[in-house]
């Protein structure tokens, strides 16, 4: 069984704020609940390799545990951080509704990001130096709002979007390239 701890902040809610992931695979999934309190944010940076909060909780099978016990994990080579190049695809439980800014900076090997329907607020450059995030799969339908558009209008390359409401494909869609250049927009701003 593999392990997987978790850096997070509480809030008066009683929900989690995820400040960084640790484990074997580089392909995480984010469970509803840490620590029994559902996980409704990513916080700034939580996938770069930056420093976390020295307030942070540490848990690892949803059971609280130690700074000191994280770091003999960290030492002992059962864990590591799940950031920056070592990061390939993140899925997001459903009540997921905000990612901050900067939360995947320099991902440079992510591909794939699945997010639910809750997802309404994005970071500013959350995604940025993620070259090669070319896909996310929705947890709902084409006909649900969702928080598809923040999220694209952060990503110039070329984008998937797969549509899954119930373990099926509804629908594929596939948003081309797109850049704006200050010659071609310069006039209208004069």
């Amino acid at each position: 069984m593999q392990e997987t701890w978790y850096a997070f902040r509480q809030t008066k809610e009683q929900e989690v704020v995820l400040y960084r992931v640790y484990g074997q695979s580089p392909v995480v999934t984010i469970p509803e609940k840490i620590a029994r309190n559902r996980v409704t944010e990513l916080a700034a940076y939580c996938f770069a390799a930056r420093t976390i909060p020295d307030d942070c909780l540490i848990a690892s099978n949803d059971q609280i545990k130690s700074r000191q016990e994280l770091t003999d994990a960290l030492q002992q080579g059962r864990i590591r951080e799940i950031t920056g190049e070592y990061v390939h695809e993140v899925s997001l439980p459903d009540g997921m509704q905000t990612i901050g800014k900067l939360a995947f900076y320099r991902c440079n090997k992510l591909s794939k990001l699945v997010v639910g329907k809750k997802l309404c607020d994005m970071g500013s450059d959350a995604f940025m130096n993620c070259d090669r995030f070319s896909c996310v799969v929705v947890r709902g339908s084409i006909f649900e709002q969702n928080g598809l558009k923040p999220l694209l209008t952060q990503r110039q390359q070329d984008m998937k979007v797969v549509f899954q409401p119930h373990d099926h494909t509804e629908a594929v869609l596939w948003y081309a390239e797109y850049s704006e250049y200050y010659d071609e927009i310069g006039p209208a701003h004069i």
